[in-house]
């Protein structure tokens, strides 16, 4: 009974080590899905207007590394997002409120290409299933190219703010150095800035919920 015991518990702990060792050390890992951009508020010259935009796609890779005896991983991030416009809409035409509500079909697309340091925890459990918290801090370069409305341009520019991103996942390793994970990440920024092709300036928003699979592949 008792050499069953050890036995048992000899299994676990080994099971246990095992995933250990294998969250430790460098990988690299590659992901992508969906992007789903939050409603922008653009306001300059006392006229609000607010862009809606269409489900679009993200790209992320990374390079990182699993601090020993530890659950934690730190990791250099480089990721591409980007959303086509769906519609402009005046919330505030800066006069009497007469064109308030108007809606325009918009052509374009807005990216965002961040670079960001992550650090990540994962629940080791003893087993293949690792579910993991996280974020991050950084930079995006946002991008707006060719935003139309009516077949003519009206703004295509680009500005560099600070970004951060805070998310989860579950990750299912199927060998010791091989993981695949299901990801979801709030990507956030700070106030950008863009011209119109007027030359106005004016501030936007960008916020956007993220979900990927992936994979990771420790060395």
């Amino acid at each position: 009974m008792k050499s069953s015991v050890v036995v048992s518990g000899a299994a676990a702990l080994a099971l246990v080590l095992s995933s250990a060792q294998a969250a430790e050390g460098p990988y690299v890992s590659l992901q992508g899905g969906a992007s789903f951009l939050s409603d922008a508020d653009n306001v300059g010259g006392g006229i609000s207007i607010e862009s809606s935009f269409e489900t679009g796609f993200g790209l992320a890779a990374a390079v990182g590394y699993g601090i020993r005896n530890s659950a934690i991983r730190v990791e250099a991030e480089v990721s591409y997002r980007r959303n086509d416009f769906d519609k402009l809409t005046i919330t505030n035409d800066g006069g009497d409120g007469s064109f308030n509500d108007l809606s325009f079909v918009a052509d374009g697309n807005i990216s965002a290409l961040g670079v960001m340091a992550n650090v990540f925890y994962d629940f080791r459990l003893g087993h293949r299933v690792k579910p993991y918290v996280g974020g991050g801090l950084g930079m995006a370069r946002l991008s707006i190219d060719n935003a139309a409305i009516l077949g003519g341009t009206v703004v295509d520019d680009d500005d560099t703010v600070f970004a951060y991103q805070v998310g989860g996942g579950v990750g299912f390793e199927v060998t010791p150095a091989t993981t695949i994970f299901l990801d979801y990440r709030y990507f956030a920024t700070a106030d950008p800035s863009f011209s119109d092709v007027l030359g106005g300036a004016f501030e936007s928003e960008y916020a956007s919920h993220n979900v990927s699979v992936g994979l990771r592949y420790n060395f």
